[in-house]
């Protein structure tokens, strides 16, 4: 208690209210990560929905070229769903990409006689497959992933460009940044 002509100044503490209102901060932080990371506030409507099997259609870009690398799926259950004639063009989709595999990718060089045929014909059986896989309700989609090498940024815009078109906007795609041009040298260094 203050006396009547005490020397002693009134002073306001703050500490208790600073401490009491960053553990709350903290507290809420933590419940926040918790909902975002978790299933917690998933509704119902989303636990119904099918979980689709992404599989990933990589084309790799270089200064000088493409390369294309297409999965190694049988679209066995996909081939199952269709009639006769529509199983001759999914058959024709798996051989070709079973050759390009066997030869480690197609390369398509970005020189003065790129021909942009290849590459329209990979894009359209992306395309196709992701549509007949979405009519017969199959959870099966592709997608393209990009894997830029160094020096492959334009080739990489292009592709992106490409992917603008109507007929391509519902392609999805991801992006990779190789760093494999690093190890690449580094082997090429060491006598084996």
């Amino acid at each position: 208690m203050l006396a009547v002509g005490s020397s002693r100044k009134l002073t306001l503490e703050l500490f208790p209210f600073i401490s009491l209102f960053l553990c709350v901060i903290g507290v809420l932080a933590f419940l926040q990560n918790l909902l975002v990371m978790g299933d917690i506030g998933a509704s119902e409507e989303d636990a119904d929905q099918p979980q689709i099997f992404q599989t990933s259609y990589q084309i790799d870009t270089y200064p000088d070229r493409l390369v294309l690398l297409p999965p190694d799926s049988p679209l066995t259950q996909l081939r199952e769903t269709l009639t006769l004639d529509e199983q001759a063009g999914i058959d024709s989709i798996i051989a070709g990409r079973g050759f390009i595999r066997e030869a480690q990718g197609l390369e398509l060089d970005l020189g003065p006689n790129f021909n942009e045929d290849y590459l329209r014909i990979a894009l359209n059986e992306i395309a196709t497959i992701n549509r007949v896989s979405k009519e017969r309700g199959l959870a099966y989609e592709e997608y393209i992933l990009f894997q830029i090498h160094s020096g492959g940024s334009d080739a990489y815009h292009y592709l992106v460009n490409l992917l603008d078109l109507p007929q391509y906007s519902h392609i999805r795609s991801g992006l990779d940044i190789a760093d494999f041009d690093a190890a690449e040298e580094t082997q090429a260094e060491v006598p084996q």
